[in-house]
């Protein structure tokens, strides 16, 4: 089966022009995309496996908060690790 989506986001001055920062990021076959902004950045990669950190190519919060969202579903499946990274982003105050 082949699917297929659009994604149109306004992308921040401040985040350069390349193919590393663009949307949907990808890992097997998951894609992620979101639109608004995860604050600080920085504080993401604290949520990141030490194996997935080398994944890191781009300079946006996308990237690194799919990335933290993988570390969690390594865990757990993926509904269930997806409640969890909610709950610890909103309890860490990231979102």
């Amino acid at each position: 089966m082949c699917r297929l989506f659009g994604f149109v986001s306004h992308k921040p001055v401040a985040v350069a022009h390349l193919l590393e920062n663009t949307h949907p990021f990808t890992s097997n076959r998951m894609a992620f995309a979101h639109n608004g902004a995860v604050v600080p950045n920085q504080k993401l990669e604290e949520f990141i496996a030490p194996h997935l950190q080398c994944e890191i190519a781009g300079m946006t919060d996308s990237e690194r908060y799919f990335l933290a969202l993988l570390s969690e579903i390594e865990k757990a499946p993926p509904i269930e690790a997806f409640q969890t990274h909610l709950h610890t982003m909103h309890e860490q105050m990231l979102l």
